[in-house]
C-alpha cells in the first residue's frame, strides 16, 4: 500500500539542505515517488490546489519532484535547468511547507529542463511554458535547499486585513482536468477516431509517422468535438435559447449538427465566397444561413452585430473555453496507451484545437513538441504569436478556407502562448502536394486545411527525420473544384 508522507515545515532544517542526486538508483526510488504522488494528491484534496511537491518537503533528501497538472502524474528525477530566458517577471509563490504566506519572487519567464521520468527515460524540454517554468523553478529551489522566503522581495500573510493581501496564482485558462471531463458532453460519434501508422511514403522516408484521422463522422471534421461539448452545456444551462455563429464551413456544420441534436435554434453567418458544398451541408442540418461579407472575418463581424441586436448567444470558434476543451480530447486518445510521439503537428486556424491538444499533452508530457501549421496565405496567428501581440492582416489568400483567419481571437492567442512550441507556415504548393500524397499513399481525400500537418512534413522533412511524429488530419470537406482537381491529379 502506498504511504502518504507527512509534510515538514519551515523550522525543519532538512528543508534548507541541498538534496542528493538519485543517479542510477532510480528504480529503487520508485516507491518514494509513488508515496510522494499519494501525498500530493491528498494535499490537493485538502487544500483544493497544489501542482507539485519536492522530496525535501517530505523529509527525503533526494532530487525528485512529482507533479500533477491534470493529465497523467509526472515524475522528475534529477532535474537540471539547462537554459534560462533573459526575460524575467515577478510572481507570487506559495508553498505547502510555508502555509499562509505568499512571497513575491523574481523568476525567469521560460526555462529549458532535462530530467529522467518515472520510467528512467531521459527527457529534454527546450522551452517550458511560462506557468510551468515558474513552478519548476520553485521546486528546483527546494532541491537546492532554498525556500521562497529567501528570494522574496515581499511576503504577505493570509490573515492580513487587506482583501488582496494573499494574491492568487494566475495560470492558463485551459486545464487538463476539464479536457478529461469534456468527454461526458461530446456526442460519442465524434470520439475514438482512428489513428494509424501509414505505409512508407517516399518523401517522408525515415519519419516514424502516426496519423490521427478526424474525418470519419457525419460532418467529416474534428469540429464536432468542440461544438457538441459547447452546445450540450449550453442546452443544459439555457434550454432552447438560440445561438449565432460565423463559419467558413466546417465549424458551421459542427454547430448545426450539434444544435439539431439538442433542439437549439442556430443562425450561421457565412461569407459570399464560402465553400458552396459546406454551406449546403450546414443548411441540411437545419441551420438558418445568413450570407454577409467578403471573407470569414467580415461574416463574423456581421454575426456579432446580429447576436447583440437580437439578444442571442454569439459563439466564436476559439473564444469559448468549452470548444478547446472538447477539441483537446483528441490528445487524450493520442496518449491513451501512456506514450506520445516526440512531435505533434496540428493545423492552426482560430486555435481551439492546438490549445486543447497542447494543454493535455504538455500537462502530462512536457517534453513533447507541439507545432502549429498555418497556411502561408493566412498566417495572422503565426505572426501574432511571433510578435507577442495580436496582428490583423488585410486579407487572406489560401485554398485552405478552414484556417483562413486574418483576425486572431485574443483568448486563443493566450492559449497558444501557454502550450505551443512552434508555428510554421506552408505554401499552397506544399498543401496540394500533401493532399495528393494522402490520396495516393493512404487512400484519403483531405481538404486543404485537413492536410496541413502532412504539408508541414513536406515543408521541412529533415527536421522530423529520425523522429516520431503525430499528424492530426482534420477534415475532408472539399469544394467541388478541389475534389475535381484532386481526383484528376496525377498519382
Amino acid at each position: 500500500m502506498t504511504n502518504v508522507l507527512p509534510l515538514i515545515a519551515e523550522t525543519d532544517t532538512r528543508l534548507c539542505q541541498p538534496a542528493r542526486s538519485v543517479g542510477d538508483g532510480w528504480r529503487a526510488q520508485q516507491p518514494v515517488a509513488e508515496s510522494m504522488h499519494a501525498t500530493l494528491a491528498e494535499c490537493r484534496g485538502y487544500h483544493g490546489s497544489g501542482r507539485a511537491l519536492a522530496a525535501p518537503q517530505v523529509g527525503i533528501g533526494l532530487r525528485i519532484i512529482v507533479m500533477q497538472l491534470g493529465g497523467r502524474p509526472l515524475t522528475l528525477i534529477d532535474p537540471v535547468i539547462t537554459w534560462r530566458s533573459d526575460e524575467m517577471r515577478w510572481v507570487w509563490d506559495n508553498c505547502f511547507s510555508l502555509p499562509g504566506r505568499a512571497a513575491r519572487v523574481k523568476r525567469h519567464c521560460h526555462i529549458g529542463l532535462r530530467f529522467y521520468d518515472g520510467k528512467g527515460f531521459l527527457r529534454e524540454c527546450r522551452r517550458l511554458p511560462a506557468h510551468l517554468s515558474e513552478l519548476v523553478q520553485h521546486e528546483v529551489d527546494h532541491l537546492d535547499g532554498i525556500l521562497m522566503t529567501a528570494r522574496a522581495e515581499e511576503i504577505r500573510w493570509r490573515d492580513s486585513a487587506s482583501t488582496d493581501a494573499f494574491p492568487c496564482h494566475h495560470g492558463p485558462r485551459l486545464h487538463a482536468e476539464r479536457i478529461d471531463m469534456a468527454h461526458q458532453w461530446i456526442d460519442p460519434i465524434f470520439l475514438a477516431t482512428p489513428q494509424f501508422r501509414p505505409p512508407p511514403m517516399g518523401p517522408l522516408d525515415g519519419i516514424d509517422l502516426t496519423c490521427k484521422l478526424e474525418t470519419l463522422n457525419p460532418i467529416r471534421s474534428f469540429k464536432g468535438r468542440g461544438a457538441s461539448c459547447l452546445v450540450a452545456q449550453h442546452a443544459d444551462r439555457h434550454g432552447a435559447a438560440g445561438i449565432v455563429c460565423a463559419s467558413a464551413g466546417n465549424w458551421g456544420m459542427a454547430m448545426a449538427w450539434s444544435c439539431h441534436q439538442q433542439g437549439v435554434p442556430l443562425q450561421v453567418f457565412v461569407s459570399k465566397h464560402a465553400n458552396a458544398r459546406k454551406v449546403a451541408a450546414i443548411r441540411s442540418f437545419g441551420a438558418d444561413i445568413r450570407v454577409a461579407g467578403e471573407d470569414f472575418d467580415e461574416a463574423k463581424t456581421a454575426a456579432i452585430k446580429h447576436a447583440r441586436a437580437q439578444g442571442l448567444t454569439m459563439v466564436e470558434d476559439g473564444r469559448q473555453i468549452e470548444i478547446s476543451e472538447g477539441a483537446g480530447t483528441v490528445a487524450c486518445e493520442l496518449t491513451a496507451k501512456g506514450a506520445c510521439s516526440e512531435v505533434v503537428l496540428i493545423p492552426l486556424g482560430n486555435g481551439a484545437l492546438i490549445g486543447g491538444i497542447g494543454c493535455w499533452i504538455k500537462s502530462s508530457m512536457p517534453w513533447v513538441e507541439i507545432v502549429g501549421v498555418c497556411a502561408l496565405g493566412a498566417d495572422a496567428t503565426r505572426i501574432s504569436w511571433c510578435e507577442g501581440r495580436r496582428i490583423t492582416t488585410a486579407r487572406v489568400n489560401t485554398m485552405a478556407d478552414g484556417v483562413a483567419v486574418r483576425e486572431p481571437i485574443p483568448e486563443a492567442l493566450s492559449d497558444i502562448d501557454d502550450w505551443v512550441d512552434d508555428i510554421v507556415s506552408v505554401s499552397e504548393e506544399e498543401i496540394m502536394a500533401a493532399m495528393t500524397l494522402a490520396r495516393r499513399d493512404m487512400g484519403l481525400l483531405l481538404e486543404p486545411a485537413g492536410a496541413l500537418a502532412l504539408a508541414a512534413l513536406l515543408h521541412e522533412p529533415e527536421r522530423y527525420r529520425g523522429r516520431s511524429v503525430s499528424a492530426v488530419l482534420t477534415g475532408s470537406n472539399l469544394s467541388h473544384e478541389q475534389e475535381k482537381w484532386l481526383m484528376s491529379s496525377r498519382p
